[in-house]
């Protein structure tokens, strides 16, 4: 079995996806992780916010966040995910993201707490490990 493994691997190798692939008005637009700011969800429409631009898909937010990776997006509201990376400061109902107010409802404010929890005690017991 060991043979196998080494002869296999290109199989254990892990590479973390680095950027996004969705329909957008017909075209097949594949966007980089790191350049998402936040993506709303408006009537039947997906719009993805970028650094530079905007696109607009019909895909759910659901769908779009089983994409992205966990530790790096957060749905703050039904109509809402966040890349963590541009959140400048939360305040009571919203968080301010590149200067622009993006509602947080108290059901994903909860889970954000937690989640920013985990990612924090997973940074501490790397740090303190070494």
């Amino acid at each position: 079995m060991e043979k196998e493994l080494l002869r296999n691997k290109q199989v254990l190798i892990y590479k973390p996806v680095e950027s996004i692939c969705f329909i957008s008005k017909g075209r097949l637009e594949n966007i980089p992780m790191k350049l998402i700011v936040h993506i709303e969800k408006y009537g039947m429409e997906t719009r993805i916010h970028t650094v530079c631009r905007e696109y607009i898909t019909y895909h759910s937010l659901q769908e779009l966040l089983q994409e992205l990776p966990e530790n790096d997006f957060a749905r703050v509201h039904r109509s809402h995910i966040v890349s963590l990376g541009n959140v400048i400061k939360t305040e009571r109902c919203h968080l301010v993201v590149n200067n622009l107010s993006i509602p947080m409802s108290g059901y994903y404010k909860e889970l954000l707490k937690n989640k920013l929890g985990r990612i924090l005690e997973q940074q501490y017991r790397w740090f303190s490990s070494k």
